[in-house]
């Protein structure tokens, strides 16, 4: 999981060929909500990480959390949803 893979899930998804976009463009536009595509990918990708950091969890046992790093969660802000993530 990584902002290539957003930007990835974003071409995906495009009903037409859009043109690629770098994967702090689909995180703004996707925080703007100015391109539902942007907000579609966004959401994916936070349920997508959800379920890795889930099945991670399970994988190695990992009683005292999940930390999460890298600058793609930051970099998406108030455009990650938490809940889909939770409910993955």
């Amino acid at each position: 999981m990584s902002g290539p893979g957003l930007a990835a899930l974003y071409t995906a998804l495009s009903p037409q060929d859009r043109g690629a976009l770098s994967p702090p463009e689909v995180a703004q536009r996707a925080k703007t909500r100015s391109d539902s595509v942007a907000v579609s990918a966004a959401k994916l990708f936070s349920r997508l990480l959800g379920g890795f950091c889930g099945d991670m969890a399970l994988a190695f046992g990992a009683l005292g959390g999940v930390y999460l790093v890298g600058g793609v969660v930051p970099g998406l802000g108030r455009a990650f949803d938490s809940r889909a993530f939770r409910i993955a």
